[in-house]
């Protein structure tokens, strides 16, 4: 039976109606009516829609510090020296600020933006990954964007010279189609991409769908966070103001001083402003700060006498709950660290 075929070129793809016999038994071909223009690799609009596509690794930074991968679950990591295993990024998340503070277990099984799979054999591995990864937006993939699936499309292979339609379901299957230097694809049009605010765009034509993703690349902040310094002031800072706090130890010289401060007790007010109760009542400013994972809280109370006096230092805490703060601070290398602890009321 004769039938029409379309034919693909690497510019174009061109409906032609030229007969021809699919097979020496004449097998039926389906007819394949394609007339949009066809997209190759290494094209503009394939970039872009391979940076639309690209895996995303940023949800997992709190454990890799790499938006270039995303790790495989399950994982184990060390807290005190306890191996715990987490089944779901979720439960990594919902510790905050602490899950910084696990030494994870090695190897960890992670994908890369590509799709493709690796093992880190060693902290050292994870190290190298993160220094080739660009971050903080300098990375070519698109986050502000996202094709609504299905849809459907057609893929003529240079290679076989097979016509296939397909329907495309997930990121991953459109870009690995799409990045194939072998693959022509047409896409059957209109599709749908939803906007980082909620809205969605539809698309008609190849146009229309690099103007869409063109025009919404930089909308949006794309989350790519490796230094999480905001989430540890703003965790320490709640728990600050949440309570207020009796002085239960201080060690200075070596020589335990709490006795000083008996009755005293302190208030974290949210404007960052500090009062003590007791004995003395005196006004002060606290401020949270960290470096390099670690917490740090200033505290400057306005005045020159004893012993309020005393805890004006930039303190780094050892340890933190939400009943209880130990930090310390040492001003002199060869002197011994000043120890302060703080226990909620």
């Amino acid at each position: 039976m004769n039938i029409a075929l379309s034919v693909f070129s690497r510019s174009s793809v061109v409906v032609v109606g030229i007969l021809i016999l699919v097979s020496c038994q004449d097998e039926i071909t389906p007819q394949v009516n394609v007339d949009k223009e066809g997209i190759t690799a290494q094209t503009p609009l394939a970039n872009l829609i391979s940076d639309v596509t690209t895996l995303d690794g940023s949800a997992d930074n709190i454990i890799d510090k790499s938006s270039c991968s995303t790790v495989i679950f399950p994982i184990s990591g060390l807290i005190e020296d306890n191996e715990i295993v987490f089944n779901f990024l979720s439960e990594v998340l919902a510790l905050g600020a602490e899950a910084l503070e696990i030494e994870w277990v090695f190897p960890l099984e992670i994908t890369l933006n590509d799709y493709t799979k690796v093992t880190l054999h060693t902290a050292d591995d994870l190290k190298v990954l993160q220094e080739t990864c660009l971050e903080g937006g300098a990375d070519p993939d698109i986050e502000c964007i996202d094709f609504v699936y299905p849809f459907k499309g057609f893929v003529f292979n240079t290679r076989t010279e097979n016509v296939e339609s397909i329907k495309i379901s997930s990121d991953k299957e459109f870009y690995q189609t799409i990045i194939s230097p072998d693959l022509i694809i047409t896409i059957e049009y209109p599709i749908y991409l939803e906007i980082s605010d909620g809205t969605r765009q539809v698309a008609n034509n190849n146009e229309e769908l690099s103007l869409i993703i063109s025009a919404n690349a930089d909308i949006c902040d794309e989350h790519d966070t490796v230094e999480f310094d905001d989430i540890i002031e703003k965790e320490l800072g709640e728990r600050l103001f949440s309570h207020a706090w009796s002085i239960t130890f201080f060690e200075e010289g070596g020589a335990d001083k709490s006795t000083l401060f008996t009755d005293y007790s302190i208030l974290f007010a949210t404007d960052f402003t500090l009062r003590s109760e007791g004995p003395e009542v005196s006004l002060g400013e606290w401020e949270v700060d960290s470096y390099e994972n670690i917490k740090l809280l200033s505290i400057e109370f306005d005045t020159e006498m004893e012993p309020l006096i005393l805890l004006n230092h930039e303190w780094a805490i050892i340890s933190i709950s939400d009943t209880q703060i130990t930090m310390e601070t040492q001003e002199d290398e060869e002197e011994l660290p000043i120890r302060l602890q703080l226990s909620s009321l």
